[in-house]
């Protein structure tokens, strides 16, 4: 069964669970220093090479599973589901493939799984980290390799404020080191995004109307709260592989997509555009822009208050010119039941949790022709949301 939070919170950002509160150590709020000899450029991004394995986190059995990527885009299981914290919210892959990290937003830990990087099975890498803080919900690896920042929602009655967690990676054993903590400033934490960089972070704030810039020392790997810009009720962060834009999903009575160039100096946010009329009210559930940056895929819920248990996968091209998305009628194919989560991988495919139907579907992109063409669905475990894609030669 869905926890109510998670029920309420799904309306509006596909997953949720209820939490404990936790103490977290503080970093200093000093501004982050500018490129330095610790910089570490960043990892290639594997957007050009072909997806080869897809994890999803299953919210509602604990475990994350596994699939491998046919030829077709089609998704087969490999190994058993592997057991991690209560209510795994959010996955990121280290940019070495060989780790998997996860947020438990139920249990309020971090679990550390090892990635075999030839079948793409997985394995518990030691205890699970309880120092995690109050209900993580957010979790992105460093392009570098160096650190992974955990979102944190306290969802303590009252609490009106949330945090990010920077933990450093041993280098040896993937293993994670808190290395302190920095409140947002906001509430409702639900997503974070890094740019290509690595040296800005952005927290989308749900019930704070807002998205937070955080800069990042390379160094240390703190964080410093920088600005803020508003947003209403955003729940999806997505950056362009350029790092010239940031894309927003802001949810409401009139859904939208929000995109802003990213300053490159200071990653200082600037609105170029709003596109509106594509959506129905609170409809939107995920986003991600692919790696060539040509169209955004979103997930959406059904199209009429009778029709909620239905949602869709859709596309929307980009002015290649702007980075704005054309403002143009989205073209939407069905997914699967209370679909939450959507990962992009080249050669076009697009791979959606449905955590209705405990599934995950597949599908085929021709922006050109602006459509998907759907390849299947494969059973995942109960409650399945967020998504990872490890590539490969």
């Amino acid at each position: 069964m869905v926890p109510l939070l998670a029920g309420l919170l799904a309306l509006q950002a596909g997953c949720g669970a209820p939490s404990e509160a936790s103490a977290s150590p503080q970093v200093s709020s000093e501004p982050a220093s500018k490129a330095s000899s610790c910089d570490t450029p960043p990892s290639p991004s594997g957007g050009e090479l072909p997806p080869r394995f897809v994890y999803v986190a299953n919210q509602n059995s604990h475990d994350i599973s596994a699939f491998s990527v046919g030829g077709s885009g089609a998704l087969t299981p490999v190994g058993a589901p592997v057991g991690v914290g209560l209510y795994p919210e959010a996955i990121a892959l280290h940019p070495n493939g060989r780790s998997l990290f996860v947020a438990n937003h139920g249990s309020n830990t971090v679990s550390v799984l090892s990635v075999d990087p030839e079948r793409g099975t997985l394995r518990n890498n030691g205890p699970e980290l309880v120092n995690a803080g109050s209900g993580p919900r957010a979790i992105v690896s460093h392009p570098g390799g160096r650190w992974v920042f955990v979102g944190n929602e306290d969802a303590r009655a009252g609490a009106s404020t949330n945090r990010v967690t920077t933990y450093q990676v041993d280098s040896a054993t993937d293993r994670l080191v808190a290395a302190g903590a920095v409140e947002t400033g906001s509430a409702g934490l639900v997503a974070m995004a890094l740019d290509r960089s690595g040296r800005f972070l952005y927290t989308a704030n749900s019930l704070g109307d807002s998205v937070t810039l955080f800069q990042v020392d390379t160094c240390s790997g703190g964080l410093a709260r920088s600005a803020e810009v508003d947003v209403p009720f955003p729940v999806a962060l997505s950056a362009s592989q350029s790092g010239d834009f940031l894309y927003v999903a802001s949810n409401g009575p009139s859904p939208s997509v929000r995109t802003f160039a990213i300053e490159p100096t200071t990653g200082a946010l600037s609105a170029i555009a709003n596109l509106t009329g594509s959506f129905s009210p609170w409809s939107l559930r995920a986003m991600r822009l692919d790696a060539s940056g040509e169209f955004l895929a979103l997930v959406s819920l059904g199209r009429s208050p009778a029709d909620d248990d239905s949602a869709f996968v859709s596309t929307l091209a980009i002015d290649l010119e702007t980075g704005a998305p054309l403002p143009t009628r989205a073209s939407s194919v069905e997914a699967g039941a209370n679909a939450v989560g959507v990962a992009l991988g080249s050669r076009r495919l697009a791979y959606v949790s449905n955590f209705g139907s405990n599934d995950i579907s597949s599908y085929s992109f021709d922006p050109a022709q602006g459509g998907a063409t759907p390849l299947g669905s494969v059973p995942a475990g109960s409650g399945p949301c967020a998504l990872a894609i490890a590539t490969g030669p």
